[in-house]
């Protein structure tokens, strides 16, 4: 039996992936903070991004754990 951390978990995700997550509205905005994130911290991963009442994003990178 395979040790539970041994069992992968979700694929990391970067902005452009989950995108569809928030309104149609938002896509610019989100396009370019993927390219100014993606500049600075090549492979940062989404750790969420939500629409509520506004945008919100989190993600994680080796330089910061959080940032919104």
């Amino acid at each position: 039996m395979s040790h539970p951390s041994a069992v992968p978990g979700p694929q990391p995700v970067q902005i452009p992936e989950r995108a569809h997550a928030v309104g149609p509205g938002w896509r610019q905005v989100l396009d370019r903070l993927h390219g100014q994130v993606h500049a600075s911290a090549p492979g940062y991963h989404l750790v969420g991004l939500t629409e509520i009442g506004g945008c919100v994003s989190r993600w994680r990178t080796r330089m910061a754990t959080s940032v919104r």
